[in-house]
């Protein structure tokens, strides 16, 4: 019997967790020792969302002492928002396995996890049909003016309104026989170029670990960074979160944009240097974009970008839907499915693979570290 510890919140209630559960493992369910508890948001140690890294992990809601407290000797923790600090995991000599139900957990110190021997797994392609969607949702309201039209006529403008996109600097443009650029090829960018498809545009993809095989499977070319910024008429960013990828598109990849073409970011701020944007948009570099996210959150009142009328914003809600809990939770059990099972993990749902090898050293010093390498043993070969 494992105990396993799910900390709940208002998107990902208890309900929907122990259904989600039971479902994905069945009769053994009933074999485990589960127990649930809410996230408190409201006490006086609570983090509030931000972009910027405290204790070792960023983008959490809730309070670590309270996680602290409760967590007592589960060997299996599952969660959502709430942040996994070293001083959480230290509270618990016991626990092997740190399951998350969103695709990038940093909301949980991966660093001090490592260290620790602990297994972290994420929920790779859980939201990469809404983030699609909203994707070309944001182009469109750009490239069309959508936003602004709408701003325009319920602010009585209805006749000024018309035919705007024959006198504005960028006409409206058409979507058919346009080249997106995908920045970033994995489920998210795929689910793009399927989307773009249907709008029969041609489709270019950067994405240094994918072949071009995989890339045309899904019908797109493989290209280089400069390449797609060059002969790309949108550019939509897709790419995960990295030190790779830390703005990866700046002053130089918008100078050499086409002057007609648009931005659109759904993925993480940081992939985008904000300043270079900018810039870019009130230099009239390029034509326009539709940003998600941005590099510090939650936006800020006089962050320049408000103040621009060729850019289209939202406030980082591009993965919400009618099924994205629902699939989280799906993929989430699944893991601890395998966890459970003694089964190999899904390819790329951990996020600190180094827990899963062992080498000579690793065996050298158990005796000795069994504290920090303590679930080692059992991950080996599983990743």
């Amino acid at each position: 019997m494992k105990k396993i510890l799910v900390i709940t919140d208002s998107y990902l209630t208890r309900q929907l967790w122990e259904k989600g559960l039971r479902d994905a493992l069945g009769n053994l369910y009933g074999s485990q020792e589960f127990r649930y508890t809410e996230l408190r948001t409201d006490a006086p140690g609570s983090m509030k969302w931000s972009t910027e890294p405290v204790k070792g992990v960023r983008e959490a809601t809730g309070d670590p002492g309270q996680i602290e407290k409760e967590i007592e000797d589960a060997e299996i923790l599952v969660i959502h928002f709430a942040p996994i600090t070293a001083d959480v995991m230290d509270a618990d000599k016991n626990l092997r396995l740190i399951s998350s139900a969103r695709g990038g957990p940093v909301n949980v110190d991966v660093e001090a996890a490592t260290k620790r021997g602990i297994i972290v797994t994420g929920t790779i392609g859980r939201l990469a049909p809404p983030v699609a969607d909203h994707t070309i949702g944001l182009l469109l309201a750009e490239v069309r003016h959508i936003a602004r039209d709408h701003a325009a006529v319920m602010n009585g403008s209805f006749f000024s309104g018309q035919f705007l996109g024959r006198t504005r600097r960028i006409p409206v443009q058409e979507m058919e026989d346009k080249t997106i650029g995908i920045v970033g090829f994995g489920q998210v960018g795929r689910e793009v170029a399927k989307r773009a498809r249907g709008f029969d545009m041609k489709v270019l993809a950067f994405d240094p670990y994918i072949d071009e095989a995989t890339a045309a499977k899904h019908g797109a070319a493989k290209v280089d960074l400069d390449t797609l910024v060059r002969e790309s008429d949108f550019v939509s960013i897709n790419a995960r979160e990295s030190p790779e990828t830390f703005h990866l598109l700046g002053e130089k990849q918008f100078a050499m944009m086409k002057r007609t073409a648009y931005v659109v970011n759904t993925s993480r701020g940081s992939i985008i240097d904000e300043k270079a944007l900018v810039k870019a948009l009130q230099n009239n570099l390029i034509a326009g974009a539709g940003i998600d996210v941005f590099e510090e959150e939650p936006l800020k009142k006089d962050n320049p970008l408000l103040k621009l009328k060729n850019v289209t914003i939202t406030p980082h809600t591009a993965g919400g839907s009618d099924r994205s809990s629902l699939r989280s939770i799906a993929l989430t059990a699944g893991t601890v499915a395998r966890y459970l099972k003694g089964e190999k993990f899904v390819p790329g749902e951990v996020v600190n693979p180094s827990v899963c090898r062992l080498s000579e050293s690793d065996f050298r010093i158990w005796p000795f570290r069994r504290r920090h390498w303590r679930g080692r043993l059992g991950f080996y070969g599983r990743c």
